[in-house]
């Protein structure tokens, strides 16, 4: 009868449900700037780091999002999230959630820290010309093409392929400086 019942307990502890081997707390530092990709369709996403990759010049594209993280462009943010693994997620979510945990700093970048976005991507057009006259990247992030709204226009036209150079104007948006 002991033997049924240490065969028992084994069982049972066999089938008790253990999470933590599922998740780990992760560092990530979130780049002060959206990148824009290519989902279900057009989608900004975050430039990240984790791991091995923190304190270099490497960020990857990150689709997912954070959840309790609320992201504002013209800031680098360091993090610390709990990282889970996701049982049958659906076709088109990720597999991994990642969930902020705290969020370590919150650093400005200067006012005039200079970076490239991607405009157009293979006929993926991420600049949309609004019917008052303003420009934004996927009707989100507010665009100020100064000078450069028919140069802009015309490189759209032009090239399958598109990258502009760019300043945080402060508000969210940003201010075009140059096409690549």
């Amino acid at each position: 009868m002991k033997k049924l019942a240490i065969l028992l307990l084994l069982a049972l502890a066999a089938c008790s449900n253990d999470d933590s081997a599922d998740e780990e707390r992760v560092n990530m530092i979130i780049d002060h700037h959206y990148e824009m990709g290519v989902g279900v369709g057009p989608v900004p996403v975050l430039r990240v780091q984790e791991g091995d990759q923190i304190a270099s010049n490497q960020f990857q594209i990150f689709y997912g999002g954070i959840t309790g993280f609320n992201f504002e462009p013209g800031f680098v943010y360091e993090l610390e999230v709990l990282k889970r693994n996701v049982e049958n997620p659906p076709a088109d979510a990720p597999s991994i959630e990642y969930i902020l945990v705290n969020e370590v700093s919150k650093m400005p970048v200067p006012a005039n820290t200079t970076f490239e976005m991607k405009i157009k991507d293979f006929g993926t057009e991420f600049v949309i010309s609004e019917t008052d006259g303003t420009y934004n990247f996927l009707s989100f992030i507010p665009l100020d093409c100064q000078q450069r709204c028919n140069e802009l226009e015309q490189a759209i036209q032009n090239n399958s392929q598109v990258v502009g150079v760019f300043e945080h104007d402060g508000n969210g948006g940003v201010v075009l400086i140059d096409i690549l």
